[in-house]
């Protein structure tokens, strides 16, 4: 960028975990001597104004004439996002699972530096507009945002290049972030409706994903379970778009029914191995290549983090951190922190009270709950990538019989790479204490 602002040559330095300085010693001094030979020359610099980054906006005529197209965390979470956004007047549609050729075409697009799972969502909308699916003048891409220590962050500007590189730079983009400072999506925000719908309807999706885990090993018919799951997740799903939470809730009763009449053995129990990690290597089965069939075929049964705990951390995190360390923050963002954290404490509520009517379901563990015995690995404060998620989770687990853990770690993932790698040395210590059983991570 400073190239070509000015002409001037950047410095990149790339950095591993070598303690070796040589090399990055010679580049150093490569590059004071590269500027040296240029004022040498008397290379005149030619300063430019710094152009818009994101010409092309999403407008409130958009919400008539374009298609949104979701991509995936979880295909459950996609359909979520995707009913939200259909109550708000935009025209979503969830993208199928993008699998090879998502993976090829996030490659080709997004530099290989870059975290893989911002090459895989970003993948898949370009797997999408290369199918032939959709007319490329008439979609516009949603792609998630979040201000922290992520790249998630930065996904937005990623998917930009992306589509500019790939010949669609008349394509839109429209993020969930409200407050959308870089002016890309003028014509919507996501609401406080469509962000209670989100909060109350993860609950219901994690349980019911919950469900088709305990049942699918065991199940007298094969593909019995999976088949009522879809329909099932149907029903909240078309609950949700109608009729909101209201609807969900009444769409959550009667998918419970359903996962009731599946029929299952469960008299010779599978050993249980929990998967955690960064949540969309965990819940995406193109980016992990079907790692719960495989295990699942290999005779294990399968628990997962929850998505419900991933989205909600952030709110918990902020709240904890500004009634514990006092933290001078405006009142406006303390409520909203508080509050948004209750919310899902109400959701949860609301999805155990239906829930509890399958014999398979026993309450989740709430956040609260789940950070208690991390803080001799890592505080509960604690935000960076999951957080205390992880080692919460396996500890939680570990008490109630689980011995086999999966720690999921993407490629170029710096926060998860340092909590799910740095942590796993203290945490059998910690766990055999607490459980006098080792565990295999």
């Amino acid at each position: 960028m400073m190239k070509e602002i000015s002409g001037k040559t950047p410095l990149i330095l790339k950095v591993d975990e070598s303690d070796n300085q040589g090399p990055l010693g010679i580049r150093v001094r490569s590059f004071l001597e590269t500027v040296k030979m240029g004022h040498e020359k008397h290379q005149k610099l030619e300063v430019k104004e710094l152009q818009e980054p994101y010409p092309v906006k999403f407008t409130k005529e958009d919400r008539k004439e374009k298609i949104a197209l979701v991509p995936n965390t979880s295909h459950a979470f996609c359909r979520i996002m995707t009913a939200a956004l259909r109550g708000q007047g935009i025209r979503a549609v969830a993208l199928d699972i993008g699998r090879e050729e998502a993976i090829r075409l996030g490659k080709k697009y997004v530099h290989n530096d870059i975290c893989f799972p911002a090459q895989i969502v970003i993948g898949e909308a370009l797997a999408a507009l290369e199918s032939g699916k959709y007319d490329d003048k008439d979609v516009a891409i949603v792609m998630a945002k979040y201000v922290g220590d992520c790249r998630l962050t930065h996904y937005g500007a990623l998917l930009r290049k992306a589509l500019d590189d790939a010949g669609y730079d008349h394509i839109p983009i429209l993020t969930n972030d409200d407050a959308d400072s870089h002016n890309m999506h003028p014509g919507f925000k996501l609401n406080l409706a469509s962000s209670v719908k989100i909060a109350f309807a993860l609950p219901m999706i994690d349980v019911l994903e919950e469900l088709l885990r305990k049942i699918r090993p065991y199940e007298t018919v094969k593909g019995s379970a999976d088949e009522a799951f879809d329909k099932a997740l149907n029903l909240v799903i078309e609950g949700l778009e109608k009729s909101g939470v209201l609807g969900a809730r009444k769409g959550f009763k009667k998918a419970i029914s359903i996962m009731k009449n599946i029929s299952y053995d469960r008299t010779n129990l599978k050993p249980q191995i929990l998967i955690v990690g960064e949540y969309l290597l965990n819940f995406h089965p193109g980016a992990n290549h079907d790692i719960e069939k495989y295990l699942e075929e290999n005779g294990f049964e399968i628990i997962e983090a929850r998505m419900t705990d991933v989205i909600r951390k952030t709110y918990f995190y902020q709240d904890t951190q500004i009634k514990e360390y006092h933290l001078n923050k405006p009142m406006d963002q303390k409520i909203w922190f508080r509050t948004a954290d209750m919310f899902f404490d109400l959701a949860h509520s609301l999805t155990d009270s239906i829930a509890k009517g399958h014999p398979l379901y026993k309450p989740a563990i709430r956040m609260d709950g789940l950070v208690k015995d991390s803080d001799p690995i890592i505080h509960h404060t604690f935000d960076a990538g999951e957080g205390v998620l992880i080692p919460g989770e396996i500890i939680h687990h570990a008490k109630h019989g689980c011995k086999y853990f999966l720690i999921l770690q993407p490629f170029g993932c710096l926060p998860n790479h340092v909590v799910g790698r740095g942590i796993s040395k203290k945490l059998k210590e910690n766990v055999s204490k607490c459980t006098d059983s080792s565990i295999r991570l």
